[in-house]
């Protein structure tokens, strides 16, 4: 019946028994099961604290910089600038991602900068 619908994007026979078989043996949720491996070390409050730090300081770095100087992997750093604190490059800054009354010390250091370069011109 499946196939009927779905024709070549139909779940095989065999990956539908085998579902049945893990649910009526081990458990009835598809919740992820601890993997093993390596957990993540790199987004820890440490490091996180160490990116906003450093973005304070100068908001124009790279990814790459931040992950050269602070000595973590690229990826985290995005994960860390992205996800934990929220900002995103605007105009080669990395600023938050909306703007709101409890950001008006930052945005205006910003079009203060872009004014001056519009006037040195």
């Amino acid at each position: 019946m499946l196939y009927q619908v779905y024709r070549t994007d139909a779940v095989s026979r065999k990956c539908v028994y085998d579902w049945f078989k893990h649910f009526r043996e081990e458990k009835e949720t598809m919740d992820n099961a601890p993997h093993s491996g390596r957990p993540s070390t790199s987004v820890t409050t440490d490091n996180i604290e160490r990116v906003r730090q450093t973005l304070l300081q100068n908001r124009r770095l790279s990814l790459r910089w931040i992950s050269e100087e602070l000595e973590i992997n690229k990826d985290s750093v995005s994960t860390i600038i992205h996800k934990d604190l929220g900002k995103y490059k605007i105009c080669s800054h990395f600023m938050p991602h909306s703007l709101t009354d409890e950001h008006p010390t930052g945005s205006p250091t910003v079009l203060q900068e872009w004014e001056m370069k519009s006037v040195s011109r």
